[in-house]
């Protein structure tokens, strides 16, 4: 097992990558039904199931989310718990669904819901006017 690129190389520790998994010989791993699918997922003996993750100093493997909860718009990676961890700082947001849609391009860009949900605004007591 590696966390790597796309291109299933090693990414140094502490970098968030793909996870990939080596089949064994004589071994083959396919989505079954879906050869194309095999494909995209496989660099050689190396195939992955979307994990995304990275490894610590001691090789201990961490998952940070999956490939298709990432977004990626104008080249840059945009992983949807770090736009959720922003957007719960604020103090009256309590939580703020997002989602991606993909553009002409085939970037895909990333949308917040107007049905969020806000804590109340905190009004001054008759002590605090």
């Amino acid at each position: 097992m590696i966390v790597g690129d796309e291109d299933a190389r090693a990414l140094p520790a502490g970098e968030i990558g793909t996870v990939w998994l080596k089949t064994h010989p004589g071994e083959e791993f396919d989505y079954f039904g879906d050869r194309e699918k095999t494909e995209r997922n496989q660099r050689g003996s190396w195939y992955t199931l979307g994990d995304l993750g990275w490894v610590d100093d001691d090789g201990y493997l961490f998952l940070s989310g999956r490939s298709a909860e990432l977004i990626i718009s104008g080249g840059v990676n945009v992983y949807p718990a770090e736009i959720d961890a922003v957007l719960l700082e604020h103090p009256r947001c309590a939580t703020r669904p997002r989602s991606a849609y993909p553009t002409t391009s085939g970037a895909r860009r990333c949308s917040r819901s107007s049905r969020s949900l806000h804590r109340p605004a905190r009004r001054p007591s008759s002590r605090q006017t």
